[in-house]
């Protein structure tokens, strides 16, 4: 069976639900998911403590009742940061790992790897990376050449070689195609 990709998947996102401050205890709310204009999901959940969140939703018709436990860690200029502790289990054994988004591709929400999910951008022809990284690389470098204001010279010169790179990437690739 072929991977899917994360994107096409509904997901929750630590960072989104702690800047819009869904993570308060005793906070409740609720997430809905569209797809092409049309509601194609929602989810309710509760904060229940510093620690913990539990999700309810359906799955299939049948109600599901989730807890996903919470992990804060210190930031290096202050602050705190939030992480789901993915809660499935594959092949016998716990995940447990510390994540940024849990998926809703079965019954339970996981992490990518619990779900074997990889991103658009791996679903790609190898020739065919370099050709989208180079035209994402001159979208944000401009279209003068010149440094775009605001950048510093180091951000600049390694998104240059990067540009460098991606460039002799697509040729090989397009060349190794048509000779």
């Amino acid at each position: 069976m072929g991977k899917s990709a994360c994107e096409a998947i509904k997901a929750l996102n630590i960072n989104w639900l702690y800047r819009t401050g869904r993570l308060r205890p005793g906070c409740y709310s609720s997430v809905h998911w569209t797809y092409a204009g049309e509601p194609s999901g929602d989810i309710r959940h509760a904060c229940n403590s510093r620690h913990q969140v539990t999700l309810n939703y359906r799955c299939n018709g049948e109600p599901v009742e989730q807890a996903i436990t919470l992990e804060w860690t210190a930031c290096h200029y202050g602050g705190e940061r939030p992480w789901f502790i993915c809660p499935a289990w594959k092949n016998g054994r716990y995940c447990g790992r510390r994540v940024g988004n849990l998926y809703g591709a079965g019954k339970i929400f996981a992490c990518r790897h619990c779900y074997n999910l990889c991103y658009y951008s791996q679903l790609e022809a190898p020739r065919m990376r370099g050709t989208n990284l180079m035209h994402k690389l001159r979208a944000r470098l401009g279209d003068e050449g010149d440094k775009p204001k605001g950048m510093h010279w180091k951000t600049y010169d390694r998104l240059c070689e990067r540009l460098q790179w991606a460039e002799q990437r697509s040729f090989a690739g397009l060349f190794a195609r048509f000779g």
